[in-house]
């Protein structure tokens, strides 16, 4: 029995399958708590902390990670409304919930018809989400092995690239965004298939059925990230498959005669062209879409200060300019996503080594792709290459760091697997270059610590540990390697060695940047949805840019039109129009459209915008009366031992005013002071000053407060001191306006209260009100 399970275990496709098991293994123990009941791997915390009219009341705010506001905000949003319109029945052409519409095809974001929409078709929206990220995770890392085990490199190889392929530093933190990994986890795929169709027409035996059979196939795994990837890193790996393809047929080209050109031609073209003519489906009417939208090209020059030479530390240290998911600790330039681009340690003196130790065409392109996909990275000049290339010009260097991801896992692959069968070329020059890749990635961090010296040592403490991994895992890598060059370690256990220390590098990077979240967070109920949603009449709400509630596209979910908005590509009739009737741009942070002038912006009638949203207080200018009692029966003399109270239940918000009786005896000089306490008396919210100099000797006098906000309530305590020489009193009323039963300890004695008169600012248009969140009314 047990030979029979040796020699089961021994063969190629069940050891394959453990590799892969152990793949899926890893991706659940990263997702983890994710998998549990009631969690998601969503930030809702943003939603139900950050966010009114979701907002809880009377809670600290501690989001683990603003960075992943898109995520519930634009991404769920639209994938939502995609799933709820084709359950009613109706193909979502159209979205006439975001600025005043928009054709909905062309949102490749929302992956109409990307294959893996079909967790949100099938499942629970929680389970879809979990479903979707945790499946192009395995996905990746899978392909990744695959191709690499077609490429005839070693199990342990291929996983290690594999894992580095799908765990790095990039892919983790656009883990939720899910169309990012959408528009790279296919890659490995197409080069797979890229590869099998080549080989089909090598060696001894040409199977031109099977040739075809891949291309068709590869045109499949070409056309998918169209469907629902974001087309920022599609155009890179659409573009890497494209060239890696020409590079492998083009041995084939020179060996063949015309005719044999031609078929070879047709094959490629029948590859790209089938992928290119099944992503039509999406790419035509999103390009359709965005030629007609505000994107313009950026300078050249602009171009290039976007890209990664001023962070390119991060490749050894990610977190040397911080972690938004540590206490929102950033101090770096753009942000921490755009920046991220962290391979491990181990994995660069692997790429480092690979021409030394193996020398053929696969190896040269991915060095050669590498290192052009690194200068783009980078932003050297080296990009006007792309830039001259339409859409390119419109589009960031930095996100060619892909192409540093793809090809640094295959190199690594290919390094791992000569370094585990022995017979290196001059090993002497591999220790030498090890000792010198080590050396030099000393000086860069060294280089990057004293360029931002001021800032280093202001977060010393935060940075000490990270630099102290940094050194550890430079340290225990090059001393991995060393010690296989040595013979002190053998094939397997080096192998294995160096897949666990991958493993922990990147985990430790990563894990924790993503956000789980209760299920029970999803936009809870809210009032103000229920105010808005109960309205018959169709209507159109706005946000301004200031005092935002409903951060766009968040109304979406509620099926409440909103003529702020954000999408990637804004009309550009839009916006004309916004920057016309606003006098002003009225685009924020590029692809956010919000007017600003609130009820003011002649935007309201022209879209039928009835409500606005804010958290804003729109006061009158005038204040008008509210709660008092005017008749003076006597006074109370004050001092600064003997204050003066009266508490009093204001009719709304805006408490502006407050009038006093006041008698001087004797020239008194000093000052006399209202301050207001909440109901109780336990805080003082805010306190006027009276100057009484040059004052009639008796008369009713006023104290002015900035308008008093909604959530400061409307129970209050008046206190009234003085502080100087001379006799001063504030006038006593014998009439009573507390509720019966309503008087505390400390409250004035019924029949001895003060005399007083209250102001506040009125909100004519305020429709509704809740926690933070305003709504105004347009009446046209």
């Amino acid at each position: 029995m047990r030979e029979k399970w040796s020699a089961f275990v021994e063969k190629a496709w069940v050891r394959d399958g453990l590799a892969v098991g152990l793949l899926l293994l890893l991706v659940a123990l990263f997702m983890g708590p994710a998998l549990l009941p009631g969690r998601v791997l969503l930030p809702l915390d943003i939603v139900t902390q950050g966010w009114p009219p979701w907002q809880r009341p009377n809670q600290p705010v501690a989001v683990h990670n603003w960075l992943l506001t898109d995520v519930v905000n634009y991404i769920l949003p639209v994938k939502l409304f995609m799933v709820e319109s084709i359950r009613r029945g109706e193909f979502p052409l159209w979205n006439p919930y975001v600025l005043t519409g928009y054709p909905f095809t062309y949102n490749t974001q929302a992956g109409l018809f990307y294959p893996l929409s079909a967790f949100y078709h099938g499942l629970p929206w929680a389970s879809a989400v979990d479903a979707t990220i945790g499946t192009q995770l395995a996905l990746g890392a899978i392909f990744m092995f695959a191709y690499l085990r077609v490429l005839a490199l070693r199990r342990l190889a291929a996983l290690a690239g594999g894992v580095l392929f799908a765990f790095n530093g990039l892919m983790m933190v656009w883990l939720e965004w899910q169309v990012v990994h959408a528009a790279i986890i296919w890659l490995p795929l197409q080069l797979l298939l890229a590869e099998k169709m080549v080989q089909a027409l090598s060696g001894g035996r040409v199977q031109p059925g099977r040739a075809v059979t891949y291309a068709l196939l590869g045109g499949l795994a070409l056309a998918i990230p169209w469907l629902g990837g974001h087309w920022n890193w599609t155009l890179y790996t659409s573009m890497t498959l494209a060239v890696y393809l020409l590079w492998r047929i083009w041995p084939l080209l020179r060996a063949a005669d015309w005719p044999g050109r031609g078929r070879l031609a047709a094959l490629g073209l029948l590859f790209l062209g089938s992928g290119v003519a099944l992503s039509l489906v999406q790419v035509w009417p999103a390009f359709t879409y965005l030629s007609q939208t505000h994107r313009r090209p950026l300078p050249f020059a602009d171009s290039l200060l976007s890209g990664l030479w001023d962070r390119a530390v991060v490749l050894l240290v990610p977190n040397f300019f911080g972690n938004p998911s540590h206490n929102n600790n950033w101090w770096g330039i753009d942000n921490y996503n755009e920046t991220t681009l962290y391979l491990g340690l181990l994995p660069l003196f692997l790429i480092g080594l690979a021409l030394l130790l193996r020398r053929d065409r696969l190896t040269w392109f991915y060095a050669g792709w590498g290192l052009l996909g690194l200068l783009w990275t980078l932003g050297t000049p080296a990009y006007g290459l792309l830039y001259v290339l339409p859409v390119f010009s419109g589009l960031y260097p930095g996100r060619a760091a892909i192409l540093v991801v793809v090809c640094g896992a295959v190199l690594s692959a290919i390094s791992l697997d000569r370094l585990m069968g022995g017979g290196w070329p001059r090993p002497g020059r591999l220790v030498r270059a090890v000792a010198a890749i080590a050396g030099v990635s000393l000086l860069v961090v060294l280089g990057y610590s004293l360029a931002y010296r001021a800032d280093v040592a202001r977060t010393a403490d935060y940075l000490l540990p990270w630099f102290g991994w940094a050194l550890l895992s430079l340290l225990v890598s090059a001393g991995l390697i060393l010690a296989r060059l040595r013979g002190w370690l053998r094939p397997r256990p080096f192998g294995a060695l160096a897949l666990a220390w991958l493993v922990a590098d990147l985990y430790l990077m990563s894990y924790g940047y993503n956000t789980i979240s209760p299920v029970s967070d999803f936009y809870p109920e809210s009032p103000i949805v229920d105010f808005l949603q109960r309205d018959p009449e169709p209507f159109r709400i706005a946000t301004p840019a200031e005092g935002i509630v409903f951060y766009p596209n968040t109304s979406l979910l509620a099926r409440i039109g909103n003529a702020s908005g954000y999408e990637p590509g804004l009309p550009r009739r839009h916006v004309d129009l916004y920057n016309a009737a606003e006098g002003e741009s009225a685009i924020r942070f590029n692809r956010i459209l919000m007017p600003l002038k609130g009820l003011d912006s002649p935007l309201m009638d022209m879209l039928n915008v009835k409500y606005i949203t804010t958290i804003a207080d729109w006061w009158q200018a005038n204040s008008v009366p509210d709660v008092a009692q005017t008749r003076v029966d006597g006074w109370l003399p004050l001092t600064a031992d003997s204050p003066a109270g009266q508490r009093f239940v204001a009719g709304d918000a805006g408490l502006h005013r407050v009038d006093l009786p006041l008698r001087l005896e004797n020239a008194p000089a000093g000052t006399v002071t209202a301050r207001i306490f909440t109901g109780d008396g336990g805080l003082e919210l805010a306190h006027a000053d009276l100057d009484l100099a040059g004052l009639p000797a008796e008369g009713w006098h006023s104290f002015y407060f900035a308008a008093f906000p909604s959530e400061w309530g409307r129970e209050f305590r008046l206190v009234v001191t003085y502080d100087g020489h001379g006799a001063v009193a504030v006038g006593q009323a014998h009439e009573d306006v507390y509720p019966a039963g309503t008087r505390l300890a400390g409250d004035s004695p019924a029949g001895d209260d003060l005399a007083f008169a209250t102001y506040y600012l009125p909100r004519p248009e305020l429709a509704f009100e809740e926690g933070k969140t305003r709504i105004y009314v347009n009446e046209g």
